[in-house]
């Protein structure tokens, strides 16, 4: 009952309206690589009407139920991708994987110094439609567990988390309201706003 509760104050002051367990995005695929051990797919999917999130979708050439990570970086996807690299890593070692660039993110580096809130305007379309970006951010990693639970060769009550950096906070935040992502895993995480 305590649990519940603030589950439910949570998602009101992070602005999230999603819950867990919504039926599954339709992913698209844009392109497949297939690489020794596994397959590689730039993906997206809608989390909303009109409002896709990119990601990569990393397949093992393997049986049976697997189970899962849903990766969030705010960084391009080809630094995330990089060969022997932790995404490759897990791929090879028999998970499925989900990296995922919350909306918001940049496809390529931008110039200049990291800025943790990333796009400014959509941060402030947010607050006039009474959300957050971090909870819109939540709301994409949610869906993306809905869509790795949904799927035949995902065990879904193996699902973790891999956070990196700032985006590591988005992740905690769905791992709260979901508890289908069993483990966290934080590299690089965000210690402070100031």
């Amino acid at each position: 009952m305590l649990r519940a509760r603030l589950i439910e104050r949570f998602g009101e002051i992070a602005g999230v309206s999603a819950r867990p367990g919504g039926a599954p995005p339709e992913l698209r695929v844009h392109r497949r690589v297939v690489r020794p051990g596994y397959s590689a797919e730039l993906i997206s999917f809608e989390v909303e009407r009109g409002v896709a999130v990119t990601g990569l979708l990393l397949v093992p050439a393997r049986e049976g139920k697997l189970p899962a990570v849903v990766a969030v970086d705010l960084r391009p996807k080809d630094a995330q991708a990089a060969p022997r690299g932790d995404l490759e890593a897990l791929a090879g070692s028999g998970y499925v994987v989900l990296a995922i660039q919350p909306r918001g993110t940049p496809e390529t580096a931008p110039a200049g110094p990291p800025n943790l809130i990333g796009d400014f305007a959509l941060a402030f379309r947010a607050a006039v439609v009474g959300t957050s970006l971090p909870g819109m951010r939540t709301e994409d990693i949610l869906r993306a567990v809905d869509y790795l639970a949904s799927r035949p060769d995902v065990d879904a009550a193996r699902i973790a988390g891999l956070g990196t950096g700032a985006a590591g906070v988005y992740l905690l935040h769905a791992a709260l309201l979901d508890e289908r992502i069993g483990r966290v895993v934080l590299q690089q995480p965000l210690a402070a706003y100031r």
